[in-house]
């Protein structure tokens, strides 16, 4: 009977060894998973967010141009009047971030002058011929770009 007790217990701990491994592993491979999303949604917040606020000014805007700073910074430049002043927002890519720099529409500054908003490597701006939209072209830290199509809001008084 002890030869037959032996063997039971021996059992009994080898399929309670197998289930801590099947649960380590399932465990392991859940982390690795969970992971690997982690970075995918952080990637592409890091590329969304910039676009998603660039798409959001632009809608806020009355207008919009494309301008370049003395040094040939592209930005895409909003007018505003506020208080009987005309000023102008300007975003571009400086210092691998997108900035913004608020002025009265008179005043000349570099693009050290800005505020740093997000991190981004570089901004590209093109007209769009048949409709007249801009394109921004952004990239990102990691080097991935993403684009999208800046139109300023539409409605009464609003320039198109």
């Amino acid at each position: 009977m002890s030869k037959r007790h032996s063997a039971d217990s021996l059992f009994t701990l080898l399929l309670l060894m197998l289930f801590l491994l099947a649960g380590a592993a399932s465990l392991a491979l859940g982390v690795r998973v969970w992971r690997e999303a982690e970075g995918g949604v952080q990637r592409q917040y890091a590329l969304a967010t910039p676009l998603q606020y660039l798409a959001g000014r632009a809608r806020q805007a009355d207008g919009l141009r494309i301008e370049r700073f003395a040094d040939g910074t592209e930005a895409i430049a909003f007018e505003a009047e506020l208080a009987g002043e005309t000023y102008v927002t300007r975003l571009y890519c400086y210092n691998d971030s997108l900035c913004e720099l608020f002025t009265p529409v008179d005043v000349t500054l570099t693009p050290a002058d800005g505020a740093a908003l997000l991190p981004a490597k570089s901004l590209h701006l093109s007209r769009e011929q048949e409709n007249g939209l801009v394109r921004a072209v952004l990239t990102g830290q990691d080097g991935r770009s993403g684009e999208v199509l800046l139109a300023p809001r539409l409605g009464e008084g609003a320039a198109a």
